[in-house]
């Protein structure tokens, strides 16, 4: 998993990783992915970001060509 593109993920893999209870690394997974289906149902445009954790490059379509560890989707609140 890239953890730049889904830091939310890897932050939960990690508490996992890290000995954090089971019900609570669950209940965190389960959270994030009521957040996706119901707040973020689609990205707006799409970043590249870079080693450093730079954005660059915004656009509104997926350049499918480009390395897409590098592709941050952009949502809209």
């Amino acid at each position: 998993m890239n953890k730049n593109a889904n830091p939310l993920e890897a932050i939960i893999d990690f508490a996992w990783a890290s000995g954090a209870d089971l019900f609570f690394v669950q209940n965190a997974k389960d959270e994030l992915k009521k957040l996706q289906e119901n707040k973020l149902a689609s990205p707006v445009a799409w970043a590249r970001i870079n080693k450093y954790g730079d954005l660059f490059d915004p656009r509104l379509c997926n350049n499918i060509h480009v390395d897409q560890n590098s592709v941050v989707p952009l949502y809209r609140k």
